[in-house]
């Protein structure tokens, strides 16, 4: 397993999910566009799990599969200046998204 301190997405906009208030949830990992339902929890615990999704291979300089496994591990959440975090399992790390540019 690799670890990594930080990934930076060049093209943000490849990477997003929108949160609708029926409890799904729209998703783009970089080429492929999907769906996913989730859960809100006590404490602001989050639960998050990919649905249906087009599985185009992006290249093998994507994100796409590290993206996806963050949101499947998901554990809670937290607004700080703005920016969504969602926090995963075992401390593995943070999923930082910033709202959607107007």
């Amino acid at each position: 397993m690799c670890i990594r301190d930080s990934i930076t997405i060049n093209d943000p906009t490849r990477y997003t999910i929108s949160f609708n208030a029926d409890g799904t949830a729209n998703l783009q990992s970089d080429c492929n566009v999907g769906g996913a339902t989730y859960t809100i929890g006590e404490g602001n615990a989050l639960t998050v799990t990919p649905g249906v999704s087009t599985m185009a291979f992006c290249g093998l300089g994507s994100f796409d599969q590290i993206f996806l496994g963050g949101l499947t591990n998901a554990m809670g959440y937290r607004i700080e200046e703005g920016n969504l975090l969602i926090d995963m399992l075992y401390e593995s790390g943070t999923l930082v998204f910033a709202p959607a540019q107007q």
